[in-house]
């Protein structure tokens, strides 16, 4: 039974290829013709928009790109305006590793500011809280966490000069 349907098969396939190898070899141009069908070129030449309507189409593409691009404009200074800078990048960074709260950082941030630095942890934050109050008008935070502005990097030469240096 199985033979048999290879068999049917084998004639079928063969049927085909001869009725295909029997049609000669046409060109795109000569089967448009047949079947009726025109160029693509030819199309759009028979259906030109009259002047007036080619113009009203110009000016609404530039009225739509206008559009577009204004509202890819907004969107990327709005991106531009929310991504944050390096620096508050590098702050996140750090408070998140809790270098804020390390004593070779407080002791080292202390010393650069003039500051000798206590021998508590709690003292030197409190002095680095004290610090930034007083030098660049930063509130404490009632948590008594650090905290850092971006303000602290744009210092004043003379804010870094150890009183004992000068």
């Amino acid at each position: 039974m199985d033979d048999d349907e290879s068999e049917s098969r084998k004639r079928r396939i063969k049927e085909y290829r001869k009725k295909i190898a029997v049609r000669p070899f046409e060109t795109p141009k000569q089967y448009r013709s047949r079947v009726g069908r025109i160029s693509r070129h030819r199309y759009l030449m028979n259906h030109r928009p009259d002047p007036a309507r080619r113009k009203r189409e110009i000016e609404s593409y530039h009225e739509a790109a206008a559009r577009v691009t204004a509202k890819h404009r907004q969107g990327l200074a709005e991106i531009e305006a929310n991504t944050p800078t390096f620096r508050e990048k590098q702050i996140a960074y750090d408070t998140a590793r809790g270098a804020y709260e390390s004593r070779t950082f407080l002791e080292a941030t202390l010393r650069m500011k003039g500051i000798e630095p206590a021998a508590d942890i709690k003292d030197m934050k409190t002095q680095y809280e004290e610090w930034k109050r007083d030098v660049l008008g930063v509130p404490l935070p009632s948590t008594g966490a650090v905290l850092v502005t971006l303000e602290e990097s744009v210092e004043e030469p003379s804010t870094l000069a150890s009183p004992a240096r000068v």
